[in-house]
């Protein structure tokens, strides 16, 4: 008899199957089974995944900004993340990023989203843009699921004068 020898790591990954032939015989002829497929099932932990940072204030002249989804660890799987858009600010007019897939090949260990903000002259109050994931592949969630910038106005306030009467 002989024995197979499964070595564990530590990266997650799929199942994995191979095949065990009896090919020659000595002394025996073939019975009605001559192979077998074994498959080893993963006994790995996904990573997890998490916005960094967690949250940012900026000025609405700020351009771009840039979210990061980082996985806690390696994996021999490719992770995504659906996620939505929400907040008080208004997407088009203040800001540009809709709701989404965010997807991490394997071996990827970090992905990012852009927020593109709109520069207008509008003197408002702070808003905000939240950022969540709410379903994941090959992934689950981690410490910070939910980012929120907040977009500071640096627009002037209105003024206004009044004019004596004659």
């Amino acid at each position: 008899m002989e024995e197979v020898i499964i070595s564990d790591d530590t990266i997650f990954e799929p199942s994995e199957s191979f095949i065990v032939q009896m090919v020659a015989y000595t002394n025996v002829s073939a019975g009605g089974i001559t192979e077998t497929t074994i498959t080893i099932t993963d006994n790995d932990t996904g990573p997890t995944i998490s916005w960094s940072p967690a949250s940012a204030s900026v000025s609405d002249n700020s351009g771009s900004i840039q979210l990061t989804a980082s996985l806690s660890m390696d994996s021999g799987l490719p992770a995504s993340i659906d996620y939505t858009v929400s907040g008080t600010a208004t997407n088009g007019t203040d800001f540009n990023l809709a709701d989404g897939m965010l997807s991490n090949a394997e071996g990827l260990t970090i992905n990012n989203l852009i927020i593109n903000l709109t520069d207008d002259s509008i003197d408002e109050n702070l808003e905000t843009v939240v950022v969540q994931m709410v379903t994941y592949t090959n992934t689950s969630s981690g410490i910070s699921t939910k980012y929120t910038l907040t977009i500071i106005d640096d627009d002037d306030p209105p003024t206004i004068s009044f004019n004596a009467i004659s």
